[in-house]
């Protein structure tokens, strides 16, 4: 599975953090993975991004309560996230 992560993100980093895995059908080359990388890195509570282009699928590390700011934010950048996952 090709999946691109950055900044890269230590075990220590990650733990106690919330794994949310969307399928984005429209997410499919870089551009789209840096529409998405400038709605999503950098806001509070998320810790790191993984994009699998390939299978348009992109996790989300965070420490929020939910989920529905990541998905407005994926709707800013003119996206229709799915969540398939939850760890």
């Amino acid at each position: 599975m090709a999946v691109a992560r950055a900044p890269r993100v230590s075990a220590e980093a990650l733990a106690g953090t919330t794994r949310q895995r969307y399928f984005i059908a429209g997410m499919d080359c870089p551009t789209e993975e840096g529409l998405l990388r400038k709605q999503l890195q950098g806001k509070d509570g998320v810790v790191a991004l993984e994009f699998d282009l390939i299978n348009r699928l992109l996790d989300v590390h965070h420490r929020l309560p939910d989920d529905a700011p990541l998905r407005a934010a994926i709707a800013a950048a003119g996206m229709s996230p799915q969540a398939i996952d939850t760890a």
